[in-house]
């Protein structure tokens, strides 16, 4: 990738339940991946790599990043056991037809924002990123090097980064936002609100993925391809 990128929006990974169904709150990834009987067959996991065997990773007490074949190995084990109680991998509608919403699912990996507009649907859906921490993840707006109209791209970017304009974007997908004249336009419900802006503890806890070794990298697919066989 050659040309720059511009940070837009970022996020959690976490977990997204009912909590007017499950008996205790979920707090650990644990919750998800070793799911008490109320939760089997009403599972949805996301058919990723990086996020499904990321956090059984993390699950197990390791880096989400872990280049170490035997942690590789046991995170696809506890994706094996846990399949048989995975209703989906595909990741969940966010409106009023969500299975989180029918409750045909009570658990769900998801993105914090993610989280918070299938909310807008059903009040008893909670979002928490685990005790063992989550993802952190960045959305960029990229211009290539190569592009054909670059004036345009600029000129895009140029608007959507108005204070403004950024900041009405950012309370319609409830993603935190880089940019700091916009936050000074947002409302103190937003700016608190810690799935939005997750505490110190949280981000602590949590990881950006790291680019890994062609190697490992093979090694994890493979992994995560034996799981969804």
């Amino acid at each position: 990738l050659r040309g720059y990128a511009v940070p837009y929006f970022w996020g959690t990974m976490g977990i997204a339940y009912r909590k007017d169904l499950v008996q205790t709150p979920l707090t650990s990834w644990m919750d998800l991946l070793q799911p008490a009987s109320y939760l089997q067959g009403k599972i949805g996991m996301i058919e990723s790599s990086r996020d499904a065997l990321g956090m059984a990773l993390k699950a197990l007490g390791y880096s989400a990043n872990s280049t170490d074949a035997k942690q590789i190995e046991a995170a696809q084990q506890l994706l094996l056991k846990q399949k048989p109680h995975v209703k989906t991998y595909t990741y969940i509608a966010l409106g009023e037809e969500s299975a989180l919403v029918s409750g045909d699912i009570i658990a769900a990996m998801l993105f914090s924002g993610d989280a918070l507009m299938v909310q807008e649907y059903h009040e008893e859906i909670d979002y928490v990123v685990p005790v063992e921490g989550g993802n952190i993840w960045v959305d960029y707006l990229v211009v290539l090097e190569d592009s054909k109209n670059k004036d345009l791209a600029h000129a895009f970017i140029n608007f959507i980064n108005e204070p403004e304009n950024a900041r009405q974007l950012a309370e319609f997908v409830y993603y935190a936002t880089p940019n700091k004249a916009a936050e000074k336009l947002l409302p103190a419900e937003f700016l608190e609100d810690p799935v939005i802006y997750p505490s110190q503890t949280v981000l602590d806890k949590s990881e950006f993925y790291k680019p890994l070794p062609p190697r490992v990298m093979k090694q994890r697919n493979n992994a995560f391809s034996r799981v969804m066989q």
